[in-house]
């Protein structure tokens, strides 16, 4: 996990069920779901949100501003305030406090360093890291795109694993023919996807 954190500072400078769960229109995570989970579900969070914002949505983001630090950033604001706001409102906080404090440079990602299927491999899924990369690629797609989301995000990490041929039993198991396929394109194709009956 710390490698998915050296790469989100780099970018800037289970078989699916058989019937997918009836469920409501996705809710993104707060304050009170951050400071609840886990130090990979966070950095996963911060990865799928960064995913979505910088290579899909082409969005500039801090240079020089290393993955640990704005997720230390996140949880300040939280300790230090209402616990109600959305995980991708306190992140445009950030970055407008940081833009307009001139304290980092924006600058678009590299589209070379966007995640694969290696990440999403390593993240593993007995620590909820591949559910925060969902919750942030999908929290993202919410504020900025104003899209509602009805997938599950347990069947999006689903979808998205058998896509990559990933064994959610061996997490050494990746497909060879879908491993270099980037992340973000991949969980829309997944969002696409019928429900299976």
């Amino acid at each position: 996990m710390r490698r998915l954190l050296l790469a989100l500072g780099l970018a800037v400078g289970l078989p699916a069920a058989a019937q997918a769960p009836k469920a409501a229109a996705y809710t993104p995570p707060d304050g009170h779901w951050w400071l609840s989970a886990s130090s990979e579900e966070r950095d996963g969070f911060l990865i799928g949100y960064f995913e979505c914002y910088s290579f899909m949505l082409r969005k500039e983001v801090p240079s020089g501003r290393p993955g640990g630090g704005l997720l230390q950033a996140v949880t300040d604001t939280y300790d230090n305030g209402s616990e109600s706001a959305p995980v991708s409102s306190v992140i445009q906080l950030l970055f407008d406090r940081w833009r307009k404090g001139h304290r980092y440079r924006f600058v678009r990602a590299d589209p070379a360093n966007e995640y694969d299927g290696e990440w999403w491999r390593q993240a593993g899924d007995e620590d909820h890291a591949r559910e925060g990369i969902i919750a942030g690629f999908l929290a993202c797609q919410s504020a900025e795109q104003h899209l509602e989301v009805k997938t599950p995000v347990a069947v999006l990490v689903a979808r998205v694993s058998r896509w990559y041929g990933v064994d959610p039993r061996d997490d050494s198991v990746i497909s060879e023919k879908t491993d270099n396929d980037k992340l973000g394109a991949v969980i829309v194709r997944a969002e696409k996807e019928p429900p299976q009956h």
